[in-house]
């Protein structure tokens, strides 16, 4: 079982959904779930982009397994880091569930000055 102190940040996991803006479907971000989660930093790199630098910060945030976490997936799904509107955008890369009803591990990648 996951240890609850180990969990001591929130993160807000966002859905892409379709919307029309009048001028045809658009899609928007929306919240999905807040959760608990232990936040894992990795090393990040820094990557000589076409129009200059850009850095990427990959992370892994562990999270509770519950049915709504399970429906997760790469691509549907982002995380957004502290929760918050001006939280860092972290793009899901994989969501393991690691330990069988108990742990999902979202391993995530955020792009710092590309303009993205």
């Amino acid at each position: 079982m996951t240890r609850a102190g180990k969990l001591d940040r929130r993160i807000r996991i966002e859905a892409a959904t379709l919307v029309d803006n009048g001028y045809g479907t658009v899609e928007q971000w929306a919240p999905f779930a807040t959760v608990w989660a232990q936040y894992i930093p990795s090393a990040g790199k820094e990557a000589r982009e076409q129009m200059g630098e850009a850095a990427t910060l990959p992370a892994t945030f562990v999270i509770r397994w519950s049915s709504k976490t399970a429906q997760i997936t790469p691509g549907k799904h982002r995380v957004r880091f502290p929760n918050a509107d001006d939280g860092q955008v972290y793009d899901i890369k994989s969501a393991a569930e690691v330990k069988r009803g108990e742990e999902i591990h979202l391993t995530a990648l955020a792009r710092i000055g590309d303009g993205a």
